[in-house]
């Protein structure tokens, strides 16, 4: 069990260093970042994550793996065959026993939230399921197969440092790609006015213009459930970062700027900031005045 655990925490720590770290390329999906703040919180995030991770490696160790060792040795004993299952025993019953997992998970998450799972989210646990186990289970037989527990102190602990090893690689093959330009933070755009004028629209009717004199006029939109009609006046402000100050009867609303320079958006939380959840604007093309 303790292999298992110690294998799942680190294929854990190996996927949630290389997300973090790819996060930091990506718009960030609340407000503000921790991208220069990295180096001081890592060691803390990497503290959580050893925790987080043993205690769900526990869970799936107990929820998947042993049941994969013994439904593998269940069709083992039925085949009439001596000794223990063969690895490829082992790898055949994994999608057997992450189907069950995935039924139990489940209904944990049904009695939890009151809904049922988004279209298509049960394959993808199964699969994610499937994945995860066949190291774990692997090694966890391997393990079984040596009673002395010195070994199995010693191969917990080989598995356990790999994993601290492999997010700590993962971590610096990031670092060295941000460092030599492969790969770059991300940075929201910064528009000039002749950028931020035209029609900013919301994809459900709702438009915001802002016209090149300063003018501002808003058409059916709706911000965090309030019906924004009229006219007013605009301007840009640029602090930490750039933002789009509007006033008037429309109401008076500070918007980010988002996307890419490219493609640039304005945007507004609505209701709680840490939940994340925004009223995004796009720019209506050869809308501009």
């Amino acid at each position: 069990m303790a292999v298992s655990t110690a294998a799942l925490l680190g294929e854990a720590l190996a996927v949630g260093a290389g997300q973090a770290m790819y996060d930091l390329t990506r718009e960030p999906a609340g407000p503000g970042g921790i991208g220069f703040l990295l180096p001081v919180v890592l060691p803390f995030l990497l503290l959580f994550g050893l925790v987080l991770g043993a205690f769900a490696g526990f869970v799936v160790t107990v929820t998947l793996v042993l049941p994969t060792l013994w439904l593998a040795g269940w069709a083992h004993r039925r085949a009439g065959r001596p000794g223990r299952p063969a690895w490829w025993c082992t790898v055949a019953a994994t999608p057997f026993a992450a189907f069950g997992a995935t039924v139990v998970y489940g209904v944990f998450f049904l009695m939890v939230h009151r809904t049922t799972e988004p279209p298509g989210f049960s394959l993808f646990l199964w699969l994610l399921l499937t994945a995860a186990a066949v190291p774990a289970a692997l090694l966890a037989a391997y393990a079984a197969r040596d009673r002395a527990a010195r070994r199995a102190v010693r191969l917990t602990a080989t598995v356990a440092g790999g994993a601290i090893g492999v997010a700590l690689t993962v971590v610096v093959l990031f670092a060295v790609a941000f460092a030599t330009g492969l790969m770059h933070e991300y940075r929201a755009p910064h528009l000039d006015r002749a950028a931020l004028t035209g029609v900013w629209q919301d994809g459900s009717g709702g438009t915001l213009r802002l016209r090149s004199d300063g003018a501002a006029s808003a058409s059916r939109l709706d911000v965090d459930g309030v019906r924004c009609e009229g006219a007013g006046r605009w301007w840009s402000e640029t602090a930490s970062e750039q933002t789009v100050e509007v006033s008037g009867d429309i109401c008076g609303q500070d918007w980010s700027i988002g996307g890419t320079q490219a493609k640039p958006t304005l945007y507004c939380y609505v209701g709680d900031p840490d939940e994340g959840k925004r009223l995004v604007l796009t720019r209506r093309a050869g809308a501009r005045r």
